[in-house]
């Protein structure tokens, strides 16, 4: 349901863990929760079943528990944060508008403020972005809705250009998205954060934002197939 018809191979369980097949820009991987000794060992005998899997994202912890004819190395640790209902509005809500035609501005905004995010311009992930203009125009804060069922809004690449932070911007774009979505008939907002990101942490908290899965996310290599860990 959160994934929006994106799984691809599976589903798979075993007492305490659920895994999924997902591919990731091409490459084919899982996504799992529960407890991450149980994800490693479900991991285990799924990966020995489908060699084609190569990205994963389990429970923190997880690869602590791999068996060791895998070898796991590691990206990233990222956060999975949601909201059930809408958000209180925020000072500078009525700065924001849908930003269309912009994809060379965006580009300049988001290299400078945050370089490393997931979703930019081109990307078929994103179906429209909101933003923030300065008194003379300039595009200073963005954020991509990526979300891809219409109960659940997904939000991405939510930067502010070094040069206003601490104006709020922000927060700002989070709520009115939020808004817009239940407005929309969302069920569910969502987005994902960079575990070691404490001051995004800190301001999707504030806004009601609760951490309810806390990844890590891995390249699987192989060196023998492993047998069924668990049925």
């Amino acid at each position: 349901h959160v994934l929006g018809g994106r799984v691809t191979r599976g589903p798979w369980a075993c007492e305490g863990a659920y895994i999924w097949g997902v591919d990731h820009r091409g490459d084919p991987g899982v996504v799992g929760i529960g407890d991450p000794r149980a994800a490693a060992e479900l991991l285990g005998r799924v990966a020995a079943d489908h060699p084609e899997i190569v990205r994963v994202s389990l429970p923190r912890g997880w690869a602590d528990h791999v068996d060791p004819d895998f070898t796991v190395r590691i990206s990233d640790h990222w956060d999975w944060f949601a909201i059930t209902d809408p958000p209180a509005r925020r000072p500078g809500e009525d700065l924001v508008r849908w930003v269309e035609d912009a994809d060379d501005e965006i580009n300049d905004l988001l290299r400078a403020a945050s370089p490393e995010t997931s979703t930019w311009p081109g990307d078929a992930r994103a179906g429209r972005w909101a933003g923030i203009r300065s008194s003379d125009g300039n595009l200073v804060a963005v954020l991509a809705d990526t979300s891809r069922n219409p109960s659940i809004g997904h939000i991405s690449s939510v930067a502010t250009d070094p040069a206003h932070r601490r104006m709020g911007y922000g927060a700002a774009l989070t709520t009115w998205i939020s808004r817009r979505f239940f407005a929309e008939g969302a069920e569910m907002a969502k987005l994902r954060t960079y575990a070691d990101n404490d001051a995004a942490r800190a301001l999707y908290e504030r806004l009601g934002f609760t951490c309810h899965h806390r990844f890590t996310t891995g390249v699987l290599d192989r060196a023998t197939a492993l047998s069924p860990s668990c049925d």
